[in-house]
C-alpha cells in the first residue's frame, strides 16, 4: 500500500515509485467502527429496539422503502444485512454472532 511504501521511503528506500508516493498526501483512513462497544453499541441497541417496536406495531420486520417515517430504520436494517455478508465472508464487520441471533430471532432475514 501507499502507506507502507511511504514508510519504506522514510527509511531510505529508493524503489521505482518512491518519489511519487513520498510526495503524495496520505489518504484519509476509514474510521468505520468495527467494534461492538461504547457509543456504537448504544446506537445499535437503540435501533434494534426501534425494530422491535416496528415489529410489534406491524407484525413483521419488512419495512417498505416508501415508508418515509421509517427511512432511517430501513437504512439501518440494510446496513445490518451488509454487515452480515461481511461477517459470513470472514471480513471485518460490526455484526457479531450475538447480534445476528437477536435479529434473526426477531424474524429479520439477514441473508437477503
Amino acid at each position: 500500500t501507499k502507506a507502507k511504501i511511504r514508510q519504506l521511503v522514510s527509511l531510505g528506500w529508493q524503489g521505482p515509485d518512491a518519489s511519487n508516493v513520498a510526495a503524495a498526501q496520505p489518504s484519509t483512513p476509514r474510521t468505520k467502527r468495527r467494534s461492538s462497544s461504547g457509543q456504537y453499541q448504544k446506537h445499535w441497541d437503540d435501533k434494534f429496539n426501534s425494530l422491535v417496536a416496528y415489529k410489534e406495531a406491524n407484525g413483521h420486520t419488512n419495512i417498505d422503502s416508501k415508508d418515509k417515517a421509517n427511512a432511517k430504520l430501513l437504512a439501518w436494517v440494510r446496513k445490518q444485512k451488509t454487515e452480515n455478508k461481511l461477517l459470513v465472508a470472514g471480513k471485518p464487520s460490526t455484526m457479531t454472532p450475538e447480534r445476528k441471533l437477536l435479529l434473526e430471532g426477531l424474524g429479520l432475514e439477514l441473508s437477503v
